[in-house]
């Protein structure tokens, strides 16, 4: 399950709502497009695993690439595997019942650390949405969403999901 608050456009900021394997929820703010690359960091556990994503762009065309990076900090070294970082898209019903009704991994990408008691691990990632994608649809009855989620294979293992707008150009006649 996710939750997001998208009481704002989509060049204002935005506060998402991260919530880990364990449901204990993160609010986060992302700083809208003129600050810069929008990026948060928060502890995860009490293993002191703290994350930081950066992500220049949450707002991207059908076609485009998603481009990104992602630092983990582990002081206390705490054993961490890997990391994966996947682009999903989610159809929603929202009308009377709200339940998700598909989910698709788009692409995905797997990290290994060499040295999973590392104290720091920085990584870039590139994922591609495709051409022919849905786009975005945040509709009364049914929506479309796009995630990125990042999954930190630890223990526990923790996830987080921030939602991306896709768009497509509108032709005209």
């Amino acid at each position: 399950r996710h939750d997001y608050d998208r009481r704002s456009d989509v060049a204002a900021s935005r506060v998402a709502d991260y919530q880990s394997r364990r449901g204990v929820g993160r609010r986060v703010l992302l700083q809208g497009r003129g600050a810069g690359p929008r990026v948060h960091t928060r502890p995860v556990h009490s293993g002191g695993i703290s994350f930081t994503l950066e992500l220049p762009d949450r707002v991207i065309k059908t076609g485009s690439t998603l481009q990104g990076r992602f630092t983990l900090t582990n002081p206390n070294r705490a054993p961490v595997t890997g990391v994966t970082v996947s682009l999903e898209v989610c159809e929603w019903i929202r009308a009377g019942e709200r339940r998700e009704i598909s989910r698709e991994v788009v692409q995905s990408l797997t990290f290994s650390l060499d040295n999973p008691t590392s104290p720091e691990f920085t990584q870039d990632y590139n994922l591609q949405v495709p051409g022919d994608a849905i786009p975005t649809v945040e509709g009364t009855s049914i929506s479309v969403i796009w995630l990125l989620k990042v999954r930190i294979e630890s223990t526990p293992a923790l996830e987080f999901k921030t939602p991306i707008t896709v768009y497509t150009d509108v032709q005209s006649d």
